[in-house]
């Protein structure tokens, strides 16, 4: 059976974070090792109750406390897997559930498809050598990421949001896939996904100190160094949101800064074309199914984020002043900038 560390960052977790840790402790064909949680603050109310719940597994736990200033989403993660030692590292955001007992088994075949290697090892992988380091002909995968399915309470938009960023077919991304795939080449998501500690190491890690998206720009050095990344639709997880329009104009302010900050991996490979595919996809199904006012909304959100967007891309042309106005995380910019 396949051993994975399973990395957590907690801040302010709400009631349903005991039934993410039940979730995990029912996942079947893998062997959780330990769940290390990066906890932004200085106390934890659950601690108590979750592990309650682990001890029940045998599942070691550890704990680290991080000042809200410390908050990397590079930095945080990279800390939380060296606190482990399995070759299997799956992240997760608190605010994920497993949709079954077989997520995490099933996010492994994705990211070790090759025979014979019952443990779950990978083979030794260098930066810059994933030519030769193969299965099958298939060229070595660094990570493995599940499938967003929209929780119960999700409007529409977020429904049909959810279908259109990840649609029920898996599929493998390399670098050969850009002319076709763009900028979802290099998409990958940590509100669950599964990485060989081996390829991490060879490639430094997650990008540090990062704003937001790190997990993008690790999944873009892996296929840039020759490896592949899986999109894993058979592993699923409960995950999605409803934002307002000021939380997603500040989402995407970030994610704009992390894209300036990394040109070696998005200069060239514009992001506007894959948005304004999926504005159109999205406001016609839901102008179809007779939302108009869900439309409305949803062509409203989508302008402030495309606003926060570009603003994040140009963000050094910005006063100081505006920049911790219209990010979501000014404790990092205390730091970082």
């Amino acid at each position: 059976m396949r051993r994975a560390d399973l990395v957590i960052p907690v801040c302010a977790p709400d009631g349903a974070f005991p039934i993410l840790i039940r979730r995990v402790c029912r996942q079947r064909g893998v062997e959780v090792a330990r769940v290390i949680l990066m906890i932004t603050g200085d106390s934890f109310d659950q601690e108590e109750e979750v592990r309650g719940i682990l001890a029940e597994k045998g599942i070691p736990l550890s704990l680290q406390f991080l000042e809200p200033a410390d908050f990397d989403h590079g930095g945080t993660r990279n800390a939380g897997v060296r606190l482990g030692n399995s070759e299997t590292v799956i992240c997760m955001t608190q605010d994920a559930l497993p949709s079954g007992s077989d997520t995490f088994a099933r996010l492994l075949e994705a990211l070790y498809p090759e025979n014979g290697r019952p443990d779950g090892a990978a083979p030794e992988a260098d930066a810059g050598q994933a030519d030769e380091v193969r299965a099958g002909g298939t060229p070595l995968i660094a990570a493995a990421y599940a499938r967003q399915l929209p929780k119960k309470r999700a409007d529409i938009a977020e429904q049909l949001s959810r279908a259109f960023n990840y649609p029920k077919e898996g599929r493998l991304q390399t670098e050969a896939d850009l002319p076709e795939l763009g900028i979802r080449t290099y998409f990958c998501s940590n509100v669950c996904a599964a990485y060989r500690r081996s390829v991490w190491e060879a490639l430094g890690g997650f990008p540090e100190p990062m704003v937001f998206n790190e997990d993008m720009v690790f999944a873009a050095r892996a296929q840039k160094a020759g490896y592949a990344v899986a999109y894993a639709a058979q592993a699923c997880v409960y995950h999605s949101h409803r934002y307002t329009a000021k939380q997603q104009f500040k989402r995407s302010f970030d994610l704009g800064v992390s894209q300036a900050m990394h040109p070696e991996v998005f200069e060239g490979v514009p992001s506007e074309g894959e948005g304004i595919a999926y504005v159109r996809r999205v406001t016609g199904q839901l102008l179809r199914s007779v939302h108009p006012a869900q439309a409305v909304r949803f062509i409203w959100q989508s302008g402030w984020k495309y606003i926060g967007y570009r603003l994040g891309r140009h963000y050094r042309r910005l006063p100081r002043l505006l920049v911790l106005t219209f990010t979501g995380t000014p404790a990092w910019w205390e730091k970082n900038e």
